[in-house]
């Protein structure tokens, strides 16, 4: 059965094959990987080939040579076995690793009923189906070999990110760089990393954790170090350095730095802190980082101590965890209650606005009533002032007339008076002094 994964933790069972979809990454940890035997291949066109290639690959370029119909009966078998190293591939080596200058396309139909049954060795062949081809080849052809491993991101990406890993056909093993556990980040090795300076410019390395006793730090001015002086025996207390070990490398990525951690051999103490390190910030169990590291490098094994010490410290995060879950709820209880003491004086401190604002427009309301009865009782009075301001003006009025009507006939009998006055007197004359006749 065929098996199509992006996670290089899936474990393909006896029988089955796996075909693994590979980054960059991946690509450059398995170059590193010399736990089991492997063969990379490279069926790009053989001037690209030559131009550069991954360290170590083997070219099995698309036959361009053939002719249409040698094409029509094409021998795949036959065309591999041309290729010394590759020749019995399916015999010697449990892993394959294919590339070529683009992504592979295929049937995933196909593939799962591939077999000699239904891809027989002799068949027509087009070169714009090479990759697919090869691959469909290689699944059916299975012996020893259970996992495939395809780049889908094509040699110029791979040459972008990792330089330094092409151009070589051979590799020795202080060639071997560490592996790459965080990307751009995290590198975990052994001593030939450590001392190997090309290495160490070539990964931009700006911080190292030497966990070994026997170990010298090799370029102190050039490198900030972290020396644990720590012998790889189960009885060493590995568990003092797990925090400032993690401070160390925290303080290196605040810096944008990178940081290398190593030991001997790369696989039982500093691949412990790096364990460590990954529970610690990625929130991940103990047996969560070992797989995680153990996909990295498959090499890794700490020692029955170490693994102690790191179930210790795993069972602290965890009781952390739980303690920091009791003090938010404890926080959020409180806090839920502030809130709700703050939303009921908010509540409270609306009510008094709401009812100050009645009151006024109560005592707003009474006051326009106050005014209007002032208002009033002033017109009243008003009127009363008026009314009674014209009657006694009438009243003098009248008094006047009648003052004056008074006077009139006083000064009319005063007149009547002197007249007869006058006409008396006249007559007193007349008789004392008689008019003559003569």
């Amino acid at each position: 059965m065929v098996f199509i994964e992006n996670n290089l933790n899936f474990t393909v069972k006896e029988g089955d094959i796996g075909i693994y979809h590979i980054n960059s990454m991946d690509f450059y940890n398995i170059l590193q990987d010399i736990s089991s035997n492997k063969l990379i291949i490279d069926i790009r066109d053989q001037d690209s080939f030559t131009q550069g290639h991954v360290r170590c690959a083997v070219n099995i370029h698309p036959p361009t040579h053939y002719s249409a119909n040698e094409l029509q009966k094409f021998n795949m078998a036959k065309y591999i076995g041309e290729n010394v190293t590759a020749k019995h591939w399916n015999l010697i080596f449990n892993r394959i690793i294919l590339y070529s200058d683009k992504p592979f396309f295929y049937n995933t139909d196909d593939l799962s009923h591939a077999s000699m049954d239904t891809i027989p060795n002799v068949q027509p062949l087009s070169l714009l189906d090479w990759d697919e081809s090869f691959l469909n080849h290689m699944v059916s052809r299975k012996k020893k070999i259970n996992v495939i491993y395809v780049y889908q991101g094509g040699y110029d990406s791979f040459y972008k990110e990792y330089p330094f890993m092409c151009g070589k056909s051979k590799i020795s093993f202080a060639d071997l760089y560490p592996s790459e556990i965080i990307k751009n980040f995290l590198y975990l090795g052994g001593k030939e990393n450590a001392e190997v300076l090309v290495q160490l410019k070539n990964l931009k390395i700006t911080h190292i954790v030497n966990m070994a006793i026997e170990l010298e730090d090799y370029y102190p001015h050039q490198f900030k170090y972290y020396r644990a002086n720590l012998e790889d025996r189960y009885y060493a207390n590995i568990h003092q350095h797990f925090l400032p070990i993690i401070d160390f490398i925290e303080d290196a990525k605040k810096v944008n730095g990178r940081v290398l951690v190593h030991c001997a051999m790369g696989i039982s103490r500093s691949a412990s802190v790096v364990i460590a390190y990954l529970m610690k910030t990625m929130q991940l169990t103990y047996v969560e980082s070992l797989k995680f590291t153990k996909a990295k490098r498959s090499m890794i094994n700490p020692n029955q101590g170490f693994v102690k010490q790191l179930k210790a410290f795993d069972l602290e995060l965890l009781n952390l965890k739980k303690q920091k879950i009791i003090d938010d709820n404890n926080s959020n209880s409180k806090n839920n209650t502030q809130e709700s003491l703050e939303k009921q004086n908010e509540k409270d401190q609306q009510e008094q606005k709401v009812d100050k604002v009645k009151d006024n427009t109560n005592n707003s309301n009474q006051d326009e009533k106050l005014l209007q009865d002032i208002n009033n009782t002033n017109n009243l009075i008003l009127d009363d002032s008026t009314s009674k301001e014209e009657k006694l003006l009438k009243d003098i009025n009248n008094n006047n007339n009648i003052n004056k009507d008074e006077k009139d006939a006083n000064d009319a009998n005063d007149a009547n008076d002197a007249n007869d006055a006058n006409d008396a007197n006249d007559a007193n004359d007349a008789n004392k002094h008689p008019i003559s006749l003569l």
